[in-house]
């Protein structure tokens, strides 16, 4: 007997709803996973530095952007500009603008000022979560962010997921959660991370730089590369093929992008915050020199686009193309001597900012701006 095209289309209807549902309860059992091909580091640091946040009762300021601002920040300086107690929650900038919403949503209170200086991929991002993204997610994302998504994110996160990970997450052989991958050191839960931290910095009246680890953070949550440049910044300068131009020029800035920070906005209006989106550090070099106009173009095309999405980008950007030699080891992270100078520049326009009670967007003064700069960096580079 025959069927139907109707009974065709109901049973397919059913078959697909029924693989849709399976593969759901498959992508809610992985979560959490030690079976995931995550390293823990990530996740470490973030829990310090959630920890860290927590302390502060009284109005703080918070640095919330990816490793440029993990590595390129000293909040002992900010601290002193400012007046104000300082906390460092830069990661990586492959955590989604979505991710730094949650984190400003879980921390932002009365008073705080959220200094916000994102790399330049955040401006072309995409609503299709990067692979790194997805993967930290799944593996220790759930509970901050996965579970506080609408569930029409939740289902687009879902549909991002390469169908590999779900199936791998249910059929690795590994059971442990390791802080690196190259290292049998298994993550020890957020309470074990803080401990540690905080045992580091009482040993010592300086924090050792161990690499990628939560053992380089300091009580506010940065690391400071107390190190040389190392050969992958100098082959970035010297490389055609190594060149990082940073960004491109586009007709508009990334959709998913401004709804994000839109709603960081939002938050920090509804909360009495204030929020600074700023200039993260590059290299000087062929990728990017403000000292060569088209390069200087770029830059005020980038501002122009925000800012016809009423969104600032404040600050000089002038001072934070920096020469290669205060870089550690990638193309936005700075030396210990690097994020100094970078900081030292930030506190100039946060206070500037401050006294003018908002937006200080003028015309950059270019030559002006390199000649300061070239002055600090000699400073910098010859102490």
């Amino acid at each position: 007997m025959k069927s139907s095209p109707r009974t065709f289309l109901i049973l397919s209807l059913v078959a697909f709803l029924g693989f849709g549902v399976a593969y759901i309860l498959a992508f809610e059992r992985v979560l959490g996973s030690p079976k995931l091909r995550v390293e823990y580091w990530t996740k470490a640091l973030y829990d310090y530095k959630y920890y860290a946040a927590k302390q502060i009762e009284e109005p703080k300021l918070i640095v919330l952007a990816g490793s440029n601002g993990m590595f390129g920040i000293n909040s002992n300086v900010l601290e002193k500009r400012m007046q104000r107690q300082t906390v460092n929650l830069a990661l990586h900038a492959d955590l989604d603008i979505s991710f730094l919403y949650q984190q400003a949503d879980d921390l932002l209170a009365e008073g705080d000022l959220l200094v916000m200086p994102l790399e330049y991929s955040y401006y072309e991002s995409s609503d299709s979560f990067n692979i790194s993204f997805v993967r930290y997610m799944m593996a220790w994302g759930n509970e901050i962010y996965l579970k506080n998504l609408s569930l029409l994110d939740y289902l687009g996160f879902i549909k991002a997921v390469p169908k590999l990970e779900v199936w791998l997450g249910l059929v690795s052989p590994s059971n442990f959660k390791r802080l690196d991958r190259t290292k049998e050191v298994l993550y020890p839960g957020p309470d074990g991370i803080v401990r540690e931290v905080l045992r580091n910095n009482k040993r010592r009246n300086r924090v050792v730089f161990s690499g990628y680890s939560h053992n380089s953070l300091n009580l506010n949550g940065d690391i400071m590369a107390s190190r040389s440049t190392q050969q992958s910044v100098r082959d970035i300068v010297s490389l055609p093929e190594k060149h990082d131009s940073y960004f491109e020029v586009k007709d508009e800035i990334s959709p998913h992008f401004i709804r994000h920070f839109k709603r960081i906005q939002a938050l920090a209006e509804e909360r009495g915050a204030q929020v600074v989106l700023t200039w993260p550090a590059t290299i000087r070099h062929a990728g990017l020199d403000l000292t060569k106009r088209e390069d200087q173009l770029r830059i005020e095309r980038l501002r122009s686009l925000l800012s016809a999405s009423g969104i600032d980008l404040a600050c000089n950007p002038g001072f934070f193309n920096l020469d290669h030699r205060l870089f550690f080891d990638t193309s936005y992270h700075l030396r210990e001597r690097g994020a100094i100078l970078r900081t030292e520049a930030l506190a100039q326009c946060l206070s500037e900012l401050d006294q003018q009670k908002g937006s200080s967007h003028k015309p950059v003064d270019w030559a002006k701006s390199l000649k300061i700069l070239s002055h600090h960096e000699s400073r910098m580079l010859g102490r």
